[in-house]
């Protein structure tokens, strides 16, 4: 084991790791920018979204039909089934 160096360790199994300098502060201004960034970002998405499902139902509002219309299927006519005349009960 060596006391110099970044690592101290032997293989795979790392025991020891040296400080290293601290990372540059980032300014305020940074994380509030990406955040209106992604606002934005997310704001456009929707538009496109708005747009694309208004595209999508636009073929609805030009219908002459109402919506729960259904095609009407020609129906064979009806047949119309004569009933027997009634009995009239026995005499008691």
């Amino acid at each position: 084991m060596s006391l110099s160096g970044k690592r101290t360790g032997r293989g795979c199994l790392l025991l020891v790791r040296t400080p290293c300098e601290p990372a540059p502060m980032l300014s305020r201004v940074a994380p509030c920018l990406r955040a209106v960034l992604a606002r934005i970002r997310i704001f456009w998405l929707d538009l496109v979204a708005l747009a694309g499902a208004s595209v999508a139902r636009s073929p609805l509002l030009f219908r002459r039909r109402p919506l729960g219309h259904r095609t009407q299927v020609a129906r064979p006519p009806a047949q119309v089934i004569a009933l027997q005349p009634r009995r009239r009960a026995a005499p008691r």
